[in-house]
């Protein structure tokens, strides 16, 4: 039994300090680009060097320093080890508390970690994600209309908010926050939009190798609701009297170009019809045929799958076409 006791004594001892040195060296180290501290102990059974490290906190690592010289003088070469590995433990413990909150393990904060810290093609800022995105659209053949909007109302203003901000950091706090608070005068309508298109643009990111799609912080990001009577849009009108007058005004003018902007404004203020769709547009596409009521056929955008609209155009705007169309 004393030999087998023996043996498991001299087992215990392995990657533990049998010769220690005295005093041990306080040593100071780079490692990838950051400071480090660290303490040589002595050496092993097997006369290895044995160093701890102390971490990068100059004064704590010094204090632990400390208390293992005082140890290393008592002749209690085992207990200064433990007390470098104390420094270890302090940080499990801090570890553990910051996760606690999140109801996760330190083994489950390990496994995130790994799994969607380091994507396929490395970690990139918001900005640069945008660059990436529209280098992706542009292969895909998609709308320039497309790109543009994403450009210029959803993505590209959302980049601009977050600059310099990782990809990675962008949290759901920050997405809502984003929505309600920094967009909260736009429409419950252009809230969803605005959801919905940024959600696509996380996804996308993820899907060419920048990103996690299970990290996207528009997952969860709930559109507003819109209630009878509480909710409602922010007033938008604009009054008759302002627009008869900026009607009239390009009417009476004789500068190139304001013909067609008022023909512009007739049929996005009457008819419904959106910016984008009306560049496409030509005059053949303007029925007049029936003197009673006009329609105007809408071609389709690319971003539509092909959908085709026909829209009958009301009595008022029937007037301001006629009227624009004998000026010319």
């Amino acid at each position: 039994m004393a030999t087998k006791s023996s043996k498991t004594s001299v087992t215990s001892l392995y990657q533990r300090v049998v010769k220690a040195k005295r005093p041990p060296t306080f040593e100071q180290y780079q490692n990838r680009g950051s400071t480090l501290f660290r303490v040589y102990l002595g050496t092993d059974v097997q006369g290895k060097p044995v160093r701890k490290g102390l971490g990068a906190k100059e004064d704590e690592a010094k204090a632990r320093y400390a208390e293992i010289c005082n140890r290393v003088e008592s002749g209690d070469s085992i207990e200064a080890f433990e007390a470098a590995e104390t420094y270890a433990d302090f940080e499990f413990k801090a570890a553990r508390k910051k996760l606690r909150p999140y109801s996760a393990t330190v083994l489950q904060a390990a496994e995130f970690f790994i799994k969607y810290h380091r994507p396929a093609k490395g970690l990139i800022t918001v900005e640069e994600a945008l660059e990436r995105w529209k280098e992706d659209a542009e292969q895909k053949n998609l709308s320039d209309t497309f790109i543009e909007k994403m450009l210029d109302t959803y993505a590209g203003p959302f980049a601009r908010h977050f600059e310099g901000r990782r990809l990675m950091d962008i949290t759901y706090e920050d997405a809502k926050n984003y929505v309600f608070k920094k967009k909260e005068r736009l429409s419950s309508y252009s809230k969803v939009q605005l959801i919905q298109k940024l959600r696509a643009f996380f996804n996308r990111v993820a899907k060419i190798g920048y990103y996690s799609k299970d990290l996207n912080p528009f997952k969860d990001v709930e559109p507003p609701k819109r209630k009878l009577g509480i909710d409602k849009d922010i007033d938008r009108v604009i009054s008759v009297n302002v627009m008869r007058e900026t009607l009239e005004f390009a009417l009476a003018s004789e500068k190139k170009g304001f013909r067609e902007v008022g023909v512009a404004i007739v049929l996005i203020s009457y008819c419904g019809i959106r910016q984008q769709e009306l560049w496409r547009m030509s005059w053949e596409q303007v029925d007049d045929s029936d003197d009673e009521k006009w329609s105007v056929r809408v071609p389709p955008l690319e971003s539509k799958l092909g959908y085709q609209r026909d829209i009958d155009i009301p009595n008022n705007a029937i007037a301001w076409l006629e009227a624009f169309l004998d000026s010319g």
